[in-house]
């Protein structure tokens, strides 16, 4: 999509490689002393730097500047890169001409057990009856069931009894957390291979009426197909996932538990995921994927918790040698970033374009959450905001997915021409063609 906004517009494409990920990295390893550069207002004063000093090597007239400042930027960014656009249009506004936000995860918090509202709205119906009741009764036997009984049921997974309750768990969610893998355009014709998420589901439910209530023996048999799916593919996927090697037993590979250290590697080829982590644990933006709150259906364990997610921010970040340490352990919350960037408002915003899909996993961590105050943000000439039917997360930022979906579609061209008109309207003379 960018190379097509750059197209209609008449203008080069750069992509800028954000602080502490890639090869932009200013230190030589990444202790938790080293991360502090990783901060979220460096990087969005990365970006306004950048727009508004840069030389770029191909600008064909050398007596024109190429700046945010001598020609009309847009910014374009999905998920948390769409965050950043959005920010950068509320607290540096002016820096760029427009912007453009997919799917941009602009509120935080630390429960996101929200993540499944959209899913669970957008999943085959049948697959969710089964999967929720099923995970109720899992977590009902590791919860209440003798230990024979706890014993036996991991077993069956092929799991030892002494895997905590949560990593076993949490190893057997990866079927659910693949909805985010899901794109329209591997999902026509045969030429993709069927989703995992749609995989799951159909183990889950091979056993399944569908014009009727659950009931014991389909539980069983759901349980059956649980079982099924994670010893013929749930179990190398979720593995691969880790980088547990051959040699590995399952509980090396799946505990978290302290009689299982792992070691930490702090090495710059390991550089994307614990810059991430830092983000999330130090700023902290947190949203902790976890299974839904009691009295709400869940088709993932409610021993994922964030007690239990959050382990992850000590193990990583162990204490610096003069005290350094991770904004959660200093005592800050989610609340700080939201103060910080203006969190769900547009105050001070214009020429800035949402887009979010229904089907985002991320959907209510965006200005179209339904759990916004106001509710969601209402579409408006000066930031208009679209919504792609049954649309996956940023898919709008994709051509083939547009080719492949008539809603991605409409949104796309909407989107190409609003871009073109607020570029139209640049009042500082004619652009350079």
């Amino acid at each position: 999509m960018v190379r097509v906004i750059a197209e209609k517009i008449g203008a080069s494409m750069v992509i800028l490689e954000h602080r502490y990920f890639g090869k932009s990295i200013p230190v030589d390893n990444l202790t938790t002393e080293n991360m502090k550069y990783l901060t979220l207002e460096n990087s969005l004063k990365d970006l306004t730097y950048f727009a508004r000093t840069v030389e770029l090597p191909f600008v064909k007239d050398a007596s024109r500047g190429s700046t945010a400042v001598d020609v009309p930027w847009v910014m374009v960014g999905g998920s948390y890169a769409g965050a950043l656009a959005a920010w950068t249009a509320t607290l540096f506004s002016g820096t760029f001409w427009a912007y453009y936000a997919s799917s941009a995860t602009v509120h935080n918090l630390v429960d996101f057990w929200q993540y499944w509202t959209p899913i669970q709205e957008n999943m085959p119906q049948d697959c969710r009856g089964v999967a929720t009741t099923l995970i109720d009764h899992i977590d009902n036997i590791l919860t209440y069931g003798t230990e024979q009984n706890v014993t036996h049921l991991k077993a069956r997974f092929g799991f030892p009894a002494k895997l905590c309750n949560d990593d076993f768990m949490t190893a057997l969610a990866d079927g659910a957390y693949s909805w985010v893998d899901r794109y329209f355009y591997k999902e026509v014709g045969d030429e993709y291979p069927r989703s995992v998420f749609l995989v799951w589901c159909d183990y889950l439910t091979s056993n399944h009426t569908k014009d009727s209530a659950i009931a014991p023996a389909d539980v069983e048999a759901a349980l059956n197909g649980y079982v099924r799916w994670w010893k013929e593919l749930g179990r190398s996927d979720a593995r691969q996932s880790l980088g547990c090697s051959p040699d590995q037993t399952d509980y090396q590979c799946f505990a978290s538990s302290s009689d299982n250290p792992k070691k930490l590697d702090t090495s710059l080829s390991n550089a994307d995921d614990i810059s991430f982590m830092w983000q999330v644990c130090s700023w902290p933006f947190e949203d902790w994927v976890t299974g839904s709150p009691p009295g709400i259906p869940t088709i993932v364990s409610r021993y994922i918790t964030v007690d239990y997610k959050i382990k992850d921010c000590a193990s990583l970040f162990p204490t610096g040698p003069n005290g350094q340490t991770y904004g959660i352990a200093k005592g800050l919350t989610p609340d700080i970033v939201n103060d910080y960037t203006g969190d769900w408002t547009t105050v001070n915003t214009s020429r800035l374009i949402y887009v979010n899909g229904e089907a985002d996993p991320f959907r209510e961590i965006t200005v179209s959450a339904d759990s916004r105050p106001g509710g969601p943000l209402k579409d408006t000439p000066e930031v208009p905001v679209k919504i792609v039917p049954h649309g996956f997360h940023a898919s709008d930022l994709l051509i083939p997915e547009g080719e492949a979906n008539e809603g991605v579609k409409k949104v796309q061209e909407e989107v190409l021409a609003q871009l073109v008109e607020w570029v139209g309207e640049w009042p500082g003379g004619s652009l350079p063609q």
